[in-house]
């Protein structure tokens, strides 16, 4: 065991100094693979660890990044970046310490989404988003008169649904695209809001004009809605308040389980609207056309839900 450690030390000093002698080819590798454009004003500094594995043959590189306070809300830890293999550095050049151990962390690139599976996914959600508004057009064009409550209710499921959707194709950290989160507030915002005026429109109706009792639909969309104003009030305290009453290392740590919570109430969301489609009165209307249903929701869940970066909430390898 001892012989062992001493091997991987006399490796480790080889490849430092290595290192040393192609520092300035090294600090070019590492700006290179900065996918980001920081402003010249703004701070960050990078470290590198090399854990490695009990043959101390193969090492993962991690990147850990301070990112200064911008005034747009918190910034975010990058959890990890894949940046030089084998070569474990600080800015300084000089080697990071490590004591051979088993447990390391695994590049980002081997446990986040490509980005052409990113885009694939991103294209089959929004055609899941358009072949279900085709199919409550045709619902609606059979009916005798408008009804108010599955047009807002709809609209406000496809904003919330492109707003996650932006978010997961954005590239990361947070602060390097506010415009996105610009969006992803007000639009999350105006979906909330659309939902309550769909259920209260809806409750306001008489026991005549309502079209279902109590049904597994109303249930699921009202669990929904109160998800959803949780998760609402949740994002602006993660975003404007913790930081302020915590600190940005509070405001952090927050932010995965914003993200959790979020997906859960998409997911409650749509799991209300397949309920909804399939209420006695649209399946009377529409009943030969089951198949779409399938299908429309079948690729929402797969566009959404497949392209999930799970590095974005600091899952760890077993």
């Amino acid at each position: 065991m001892g012989l062992g450690k001493q091997e991987c030390s006399r490796d480790m000093e080889i490849q430092a100094r290595e290192i040393r002698e192609s520092s300035n080819w090294i600090r070019q590798i590492v700006q290179k693979s900065h996918a980001r454009n920081y402003s010249e004003d703004s701070t960050h500094s990078w470290s590198l660890d090399v854990p490695y594995t009990n043959d101390c043959e193969t090492c993962v590189v991690a990147q850990t990044e301070d990112l200064a306070d911008t005034g747009d809300g918190p910034s975010y830890e990058l959890d990890s970046v894949p940046l030089i293999h084998r070569f474990g550095i600080h800015a300084s050049g000089s080697l990071a310490e490590s004591n051979c151990s088993t447990e390391g962390r695994l590049d980002l690139q081997q446990r986040s989404p490509t980005p052409k599976l990113k885009l694939c996914m991103f294209v089959l959600a929004h055609a899941g988003m358009i072949g279900y508004l085709c199919a409550l057009w045709q619902l609606l064009a059979n009916q005798t008169e408008l009804f108010w409550h599955p047009i807002l209710m709809s609209v406000s499921l496809v904003l919330a649904t492109e707003s996650v959707l932006l978010m997961q194709f954005a590239p990361w950290p947070a602060p390097t695209h506010k415009p996105t989160h610009v969006f992803h507030y007000i639009a999350h915002i105006v979906s909330f809001l659309l939902q309550i005026v769909g259920i209260v429109h809806y409750a306001k109706q008489p026991s005549s004009v309502q079209r279902s009792k109590q049904s597994a639909h109303k249930v699921t969309g009202g669990l929904a809605a109160l998800l959803f104003g949780i998760q609402v009030l949740f994002g602006v305290y993660v975003t404007w308040i913790a930081p302020k009453v915590g600190g940005q290392k509070y405001g952090k740590g927050l932010y995965k389980y914003h993200r959790a919570v979020g997906y859960i109430v998409l997911v409650v969301q749509w799991a209300g609207t397949w309920f909804g489609v399939h209420e006695k009165w649209v399946q009377s209307e529409m009943a030969p056309n089951e198949c779409t249903w399938l299908l429309v929701f079948s690729a929402l869940v797969v566009g959404v839900l497949v392209p999930i970066d799970m590095s974005k909430f600091g899952v760890q390898p077993a």
